[in-house]
């Protein structure tokens, strides 16, 4: 199944430990170049908050 780089790209920016977080933007760097994400926008109950 392929996932939405919206919905991958929100998991990186949500993640709050940096390690993690460089792991995260890395394998959606490598999945959107493998061409296992889509652009299809979904509509779901999160938000991203900025103050």
């Amino acid at each position: 199944m392929t996932k939405n780089l919206f919905d991958a790209a929100y998991q990186c920016i949500i993640a709050t430990d940096p390690r993690e977080k460089l792991e995260l933007t890395q394998s959606v760097v490598k999945a959107w170049q493998l061409g296992q994400l889509n652009l299809n926008l979904t509509v779901n109950s999160n938000t991203l908050s900025i103050n």
